[in-house]
C-alpha cells in the first residue's frame, strides 16, 4: 500500500517548500526526510522515495550531514520541554 508523508517544514530554511510530497511505498525506517528543492540527481539523500528527486533523507547514518528540521520530530504525544533535531546524537 502506498502512503503519502507530508510534514510541515520551516519557512526561513531557503529551498525547502512548507509541505513534503515524499511519496513511499512503504515509511522508510531512517530516522528523516523533507522537501528539497536544491535536490539534484546524485546528491547525498535526494530522490529518497525513489520517485521525486527533491524527496531527501536526513538527520542520521549515511545522511547525518544532511541537517532535518526541528519541525522533522514527531511524538505521539507532543513534549512539554523543548526539543531539537541533534544529528550528533547516536
Amino acid at each position: 500500500q502506498a502512503s503519502t508523508t507530508a510534514y510541515p517544514l520551516p519557512t526561513t530554511q531557503p529551498n525547502l517548500t512548507t509541505i513534503s510530497a515524499c511519496a513511499f511505498d512503504v515509511d522508510p525506517p531512517f530516522p528523516g526526510f523533507l522537501w528539497d528543492l536544491s535536490c539534484e540527481m546524485g546528491m547525498l539523500g535526494c530522490d529518497a522515495d525513489g520517485k521525486n528527486v527533491q524527496c531527501r533523507f536526513c538527520g542520521a547514518g549515511d545522511y547525518a550531514e544532511v541537517s532535518c528540521p526541528p519541525s522533522l520530530c514527531h511524538f505521539p504525544n507532543e513534549p512539554f520541554v523543548p526539543y531539537f533535531w541533534d544529528s550528533s546524537c547516536k
